[in-house]
């Protein structure tokens, strides 16, 4: 079931969940943070939800799938119904092209399929607040989350502050 922020549950959000080879599930509770690196990962998340929130951005966070027979949990799914696209993003203290790599094999697949409206297209999106050197090559650094996610690199760098254009 897809919410808002009021808890509403719009009449077209109903349309787009489920499908057969992915569903939606009941939340789970996600494991709990033992590194501080991990822990450091997780406030990060909660300020680019809040960042995306304070634009008025409708998502969801930490949404619950069956995807065949597997249950997966993506970070944060953007929906921009009048555009008819959902933004799976996938967030992380540092990039790692296998941020990327894991929203297109999996989640992205996964979210389309259970879309039942074919109209909707999906784009993934990876926002990091850190790149290491041996990345910076493989990198085209996007100036807005809408220009990064039609681009070949949907990489969005946010430093943790400041809005998310």
């Amino acid at each position: 079931m897809l919410t808002c922020e009021t808890g509403q549950e719009s009449i077209e959000e109903k349309q787009l969940i489920p499908n057969i080879v992915s569903k939606r599930i009941p939340p789970r509770i996600l494991p709990t943070p033992t590194t501080n690196l991990q822990k450091q990962g997780l406030r990060y998340e909660r300020k680019v939800v809040r960042a995306l929130r304070s634009r008025g951005i409708h998502l969801e966070h930490n949404p619950w799938f069956e995807y065949y027979g597997r249950v997966y949990c993506p970070d944060i799914l953007v929906y921009e119904l009048s555009l008819s696209r959902i933004i799976v993003i996938e967030v992380k203290l540092t990039y790692t092209p296998m941020a990327l790599a894991k929203l297109k094999s999996i989640y992205c697949p996964m979210v389309k399929s259970a879309t039942v409206l074919e109209r909707y297209k999906i784009f993934p999106l990876v926002i990091c607040k850190n790149i290491t050197s041996n990345v910076l090559n493989d990198l085209f650094f996007n100036d807005s989350i809408h220009t990064a996610i039609t681009s070949h690199h949907p990489v969005y760098l946010w430093p943790g502050f400041g809005p998310i254009s």
